[in-house]
């Protein structure tokens, strides 16, 4: 077993076919089906079954792809952390931020970043936080930024700055120029949300189910970009972050009634090493999010 086998196995098991495994990994099909006859055999049990022109793992496949995603992240912090020795400005950044969070930092960041590491590769990923979650636990990125939820045993995390939950009203709607509404003043609203499986959707859902407010019509959706336009050309209320909301331009009103504040953190791996330009990333993370406050 070396690390390019365990590539070709973790990629098997994301594509499910050995053609196209076999395509992106640059290598024949005979070469896969060997390999995983000789790794079966190796281990002395199968790894993998077809199931409907689908490969799909054994219980035995799920274990080693488990072991398989560890050793892999390993070495890449191990190279990581030798490439931070030998070239401590040269290297590659991998940051996990959803989009609801990367329209109000990055534009401010980036252009400071770029011009004191010039010779970072930095790779932006974007995705829920869950995804992002699991990104981070495979060592699929270095950094993610995002709100803070659960904390995770295996990661480090450091707050960069404080954002809250607020609400966007048409610039016709009734209550436009107040500043702070309360729940009550909107139960009669079509309420835009994001879905439950973001961070943002968890924090409003339930809020709304511990008030036990009797909203009848709520629409969820992932694309916050959608759901800013509509409630902003009158289609309803919808319940975005103050960041995103000054970010695109629109007017922030607070809810009076609850507290709907988030902590945004930079979290990594607590097994990784952190280069420098890494560690200043995160500086200037936390620099522009307290100038936002």
């Amino acid at each position: 077993m070396n690390i390019r086998e365990l590539e070709y196995y973790v990629k098997i098991t994301e594509v499910k076919n050995l053609t196209l495994a076999a395509e992106q990994l640059y290598v024949t099909q005979p070469t896969l089906s060997k390999y995983i006859e000789r790794l079966e055999d190796e281990v002395g049990t199968k790894l993998f079954e077809k199931v409907n022109r689908t490969i799909q793992l054994t219980y035995a496949g799920e274990r080693y792809l488990e072991y398989a995603k560890k050793i892999l992240a390993i070495k890449h912090d191990l190279d990581l952390e030798m490439n931070m020795i030998v070239k401590e400005n040269v290297g590659t950044l991998k940051i996990g931020i959803p989009a609801i969070r990367s329209g109000s930092l990055l534009p401010k960041v980036l252009p400071v970043y770029k011009k004191e590491y010039p010779e970072v590769d930095l790779q932006i990923i974007g995705g829920s936080s869950q995804d992002i979650d699991a990104k981070l636990k495979e060592g699929k990125i270095d950094l993610a930024i995002y709100i803070q939820s659960e904390l995770q045993d295996e990661f480090n995390y450091e707050v960069i700055g404080n954002d809250k939950l607020g609400v966007i009203l048409s610039p016709d709607h009734p209550l436009a120029d107040q500043k702070g509404i309360y729940l009550n003043q909107i139960m009669d609203e079509t309420i835009l949300i994001q879905k439950r499986s973001t961070r943002h959707g968890q924090l409003i859902q339930n809020l709304l189910e511990e008030r036990k407010f009797p909203f009848t019509k709520v629409v969820e959706d992932n694309n916050i970009m959608t759901t800013a336009i509509l409630a902003h050309n009158g289609y309803g209320v919808a319940f975005l972050s103050e960041a995103f909301i000054k970010n695109m331009g629109y007017e922030y009103c607070e809810l009076l009634d609850a507290d709907l504040s988030m902590k945004v953190v930079a979290a990594y791996r607590k097994a990784s090493t952190l280069p420098q330009y890494a560690l200043r990333f995160i500086e200037l993370a936390k620099e522009f999010s307290n100038k936002d406050e």
